[in-house]
């Protein structure tokens, strides 16, 4: 099985549930990398998101369905409910199946009853290019929207909490903290933004003065997103603090 996945990790969760020991699931990133391994391997199924970067995912499901004597079952991952009329035109072009959540059971439920579109167009599959722009341009818009929305929320979040809540890259710099941290150290958000969590949260080892980063943060690593202790800045009295 392939799964070819998009920026917003979409089909992230769907990975976790397909990896069983009798499916194999192999992710591509992106169309170019996507068209690489097909022309290389064999796949009895192939999930492709309708807001892949770096290529057409529309024309290459139908690619799939076309350039093969036996061709995979090809399914299009809409992260966004599509209208009854678009859904239609896509099945009609030989896209076996349109799938609007990442349920796992949803997919392999479809596979074990038919696995192939009622609605097989004749001969190779025509594709409406405007119409089919449409769509995706559709698909990426109320993506846009969604994450502006989400960001918007968590910026509230951010402003609001009492609580500090930070999240670190890989490497341990502060990508991300709310406004409470400011109380606590006399830094501000934006000072602290990509400055090193080891100088500043999880106290200090025993009053020695050595900042402690907890042991899960290290190079390498998940980013951690965690409230912590801080360390004051430099200067501050405790009525301050």
């Amino acid at each position: 099985m392939l799964l070819v996945g998009d920026p917003m990790s979409n089909l992230s969760d769907l990975e976790e549930q397909l990896t069983q020991p009798d499916v194999e699931v192999v992710v591509a990133w992106d169309v170019l990398e996507a068209e690489k391994r097909v022309a290389s391997e064999k796949f009895d199924v192939v999930i492709a998101s309708a807001i892949c970067v770096s290529g057409d995912s529309l024309r290459f499901c139908l690619d799939c369905k076309n350039g093969f004597e036996s061709p995979p079952d090809v399914m299009l991952y809409a992260p966004f409910p599509l209208s009854p009329a678009d859904e239609l035109f896509i099945k009609e072009l030989g896209i076996d199946h349109v799938i609007n959540s990442c349920r796992a059971k949803e997919i392999l439920d479809f596979l074990g009853n038919n696995g192939h579109s009622s609605l097989k167009p004749h001969g190779e599959c025509k594709i409406d290019d405007g119409r089919a722009a449409q769509i995706t341009r559709r698909l990426y818009e109320t993506a846009v929207k969604d994450l502006a929305s989400k960001a918007k929320k968590l910026e509230e979040i951010l402003e609001n909490s009492g609580d500090v809540i930070y999240e670190l890259d890989p490497y341990g710099k502060i990508i991300l903290i709310s406004k409470a941290i400011e109380k606590l150290t006399g830094y501000t958000r934006n000072e602290l933004m990509g400055m090193s969590a080891r100088c500043h949260f999880g106290g200090f080892h025993q009053g020695r003065g050595r900042p402690h980063i907890p042991p899960s943060v290290r190079p390498g690593e998940p980013p951690l997103r965690s409230k912590s202790v801080c360390s004051p800045r430099a200067g501050m009295s405790s009525q301050q603090r």
